[in-house]
């Protein structure tokens, strides 16, 4: 399944790698690195209402979905903030993500224990 559904609204990051869908009270989090195959990497949930809106900040690290509901005498705007900074950089830069958690790359040894038929290749900056 891709994106969009009916009824979906959406907005891209600036770089235009990830694509950020709302359907009901959810934002799900695309990565649009190969185009034709979308790959669904998270699922915002937390809206109070039906979303209508997304906006996206600049650097992908901040996401705001709003709702408005409408009554005869108190219509209502709320909104939903989602704090995306390490999410965003594990998809656009997951090994330097998983090198930054586990501070050092796989030894020779370790590699040859774990990955036996590829060849060694420096995982992390020394």
């Amino acid at each position: 399944m891709g994106p969009l559904g009916a009824g979906s609204v959406a907005t891209y990051s600036a770089d235009g790698r990830l694509i950020f869908t709302g359907d009901g009270h959810r934002v799900a989090m695309w990565d649009l690195t190969h185009p034709s195959e979308p790959i669904r990497v998270a699922t915002l949930i937390g809206a109070s209402a039906e979303i209508d809106q997304i906006t996206v900040s600049a650097d992908s690290g901040l996401l705001v979905a709003t709702s408005s509901r409408s009554g005869a005498d108190n219509p209502e705007i709320s909104y939903a903030m989602w704090d995306l900074r390490a999410l965003t950089t594990m998809v656009t830069d997951p090994l330097g993500y998983a090198c930054g958690i586990v501070g050092h790359g796989l030894t020779r040894e370790e590699w040859d224990n774990h990955a036996p038929d590829l060849a060694f290749t420096q995982t992390c900056d020394a």
